[in-house]
């Protein structure tokens, strides 16, 4: 990938206390060669490889000339009333890893990543789900690419489960197409299957079961009693039992783990942006197509808003970003993580509306991308390719076609006209928090 950008490029420099600073010239050189450079720029995208770069290189104009400044608020800010950054804070921050611990230093991050899919309302999937794991071959935790919700569940077509099933809906499911549950499978009310139900492990259901082709569990199929069975085709139980089944409402959706709001609204006091000289407004309504590099430290931004142009963010340490209003796209957006110790949390206080390509994160690396949304709606009808974990309990979810996310998804209510496919990523759960 290349960055183009006129002679007349700004040079942006951090304090030297905190050992970090950017010289650009004529370009901006990207790679092992400059893995030392950090800073912020607004130019150009151009990449042979296709996608949102080749995109971004038509037409796209020089930002660094006539105007730049005012884009990129170069000086610090005259009477915003910003305390400028502490550089030994920052330094800390930069030396650390993982999510930044929240307001009176809580962590959130294990308990919030622990399955491949949770839902805290209805779930309307008009074609298949299937969640595996990233790496089949690793070690798996308990329930591994497992699927919860307390609310209505409905999928079309295929239910390829790679863990758990836990749906605590007394009404039950009516799947349409043929289930497989590689975990163990609980369902707070009837199972009405038009098609055959393999679980790999024991299930619980708290009513009927009607399965229109065979039906194979590995271990006990539990049902309270009077319940009936009744299966079309083979059955094969490890065992059957009469007992009560209580399915407790999975997700901890009564309070959230972490309130993005709250987050995006001690960051618009205490943020990082007077170091690298960027304007929160530096991406509100761009008239180019644009690439934000951000060093290691916590950046805040009124929103984003691309229009027509495209953007990409490029993520080159530790950082936080923090959106006081929407991220509203017709175009494409890219995260890219550069370098092995790149991460990103990004919160947003608005909404998330997208009609162009979002390819968000690395998916070699999922778990160093998490996505927390504060509550508004996130209506995606272009393409979403997401590897990292989005974390929006109280926001419904809607996706126009088919999507493929590597991490995992927590929301409120999700309705989407495709398939979605899921590959779990536990090392998420390994994450711990730092200042």
């Amino acid at each position: 990938m290349n960055v183009s950008l006129n002679p007349a490029v700004w040079a942006l420099t951090r304090p030297a206390e905190i050992g970090l600073a950017l010289l650009l010239s004529a370009g901006v050189c990207l790679g092992a060669a400059c893995s030392d450079t950090r800073g912020v720029v607004l130019g150009r995208v151009s990449d042979d490889s296709g996608g949102v770069g080749d995109a971004a290189a038509d037409g796209a104009a020089d930002v660094a000339g006539d105007g730049a400044a005012d884009v990129m608020g170069r000086d610090a800010p005259d009477g915003s009333g910003d305390a400028a950054p502490d550089a030994a804070e920052v330094a800390s921050y930069c030396q650390g890893e993982g999510p930044p611990l929240l307001e009176g230093g809580g962590c959130w991050a294990a308990p919030v990543f622990e399955r491949a899919l949770c839902a805290c309302g209805d779930v309307t999937i008009a074609q298949a789900l299937r969640t595996r794991m990233v790496d089949e071959d690793a070690p798996a935790p308990e329930g591994r690419a497992s699927v919860a919700s307390p609310a209505r569940f409905d999928v079309g077509e295929e239910w390829m489960v790679g863990g758990a099933l836990v749906l605590s809906e007394p009404g039950g499911v009516a799947p349409g197409g043929p289930v497989r549950v590689e975990g163990a499978m609980r369902l707070g009310g009837p199972l009405t299957a038009e098609r055959g139900v393999e679980v790999l492990e024991e299930a619980e259901v708290a009513g009927d079961v009607q399965v229109g082709g065979d039906l194979t569990v590995v271990g006990a199929l539990t049902q309270p009693e009077g319940a009936s069975l009744t299966v079309g085709g083979a059955e094969q139980l490890g065992e059957r039992r009469v007992a009560p089944v209580v399915v407790e409402p999975p997700c901890g959706c009564g309070a959230a783990a972490v309130d993005p709001a709250a987050e995006v609204a001690r960051a618009s006091a205490d943020h990082d942006n007077a170091l690298i000289g960027l304007d929160p407004d530096a991406l509100d309504g761009v008239a180019q197509d644009t690439v934000l590099r951000l060093p290691c430290g916590r950046y805040l931004l009124s929103r984003v808003a691309g229009g027509e142009r495209l953007i990409r963010l490029e993520i080159a340490g530790r950082v936080a970003l923090y959106v006081e209003g929407d991220l509203e796209l017709e175009r494409d957006l890219a995260i890219t993580l550069v370098g092995e110790r790149a991460e990103l949390d990004l919160f947003v206080a608005g909404r998330l509306i997208s009609s162009g390509t979002l390819q968000l994160g690395d998916r070699t690396r999922p778990d160093a991308l998490r996505i927390h949304v504060a509550g508004g709606p996130l209506e995606l009808s272009g393409v979403l390719g997401l590897a990292g974990h989005l974390y929006a309990p109280t926001s419904d979810l809607t996706l126009t076609g088919d999507a493929e996310v590597f991490g995992s998804m927590h929301v409120r209510r999700l309705d989407m006209s495709g398939s979605l496919t899921v590959f779990f990523d536990p090392v998420a759960q390994e994450l711990t928090c730092a200042p």
